[in-house]
């Protein structure tokens, strides 16, 4: 699957772009709201595709380094950012009056964004 960079997901009303300007760099820059909070929303519907996207572009990146002059080994950096029109930092963390009546929230939504960070090639 062939992407075009810049992305943003969700397409209507995103909460994030994916950015692709050098060969091995991926940014995901947060919009969402002045501080960035985390919600199901968020995860579900942006971060975990974008980690999607971001991974297959990687993947395609390596397979044609392999296939060419390149050392095919897939050198590659996700950077996750909050927003760069403001001097701020990634997230505030979650957005509390949004998930406190949501007792599924961290199985279901949290947890696997998290272990999909923490295992991301």
């Amino acid at each position: 699957m062939e992407v075009s960079f810049p992305l943003s997901l969700p397409t209507a009303d995103s909460l994030l772009t994916i950015t692709h300007s050098q060969e091995a760099i991926w940014i995901i820059e947060l919009h969402n709201g002045q501080d960035s909070r985390l919600t199901k929303r968020l995860i579900d519907e942006a971060l975990r595709p974008a980690s999607d996207i971001v991974e297959c572009s990687w993947n395609a990146t390596r397979d044609r380094q392999a296939g060419g002059a390149g050392d095919g080994k897939g050198a590659g950096a996700l950077i996750i950012v909050g927003r760069r029109d403001q001097d701020k930092f990634f997230s505030n963390g979650f957005d509390y009056e949004a998930i406190k009546g949501n007792m599924s929230f961290f199985n279901d939504t949290a947890n696997p964004l998290f272990a999909r960070l923490l295992t991301y090639p």
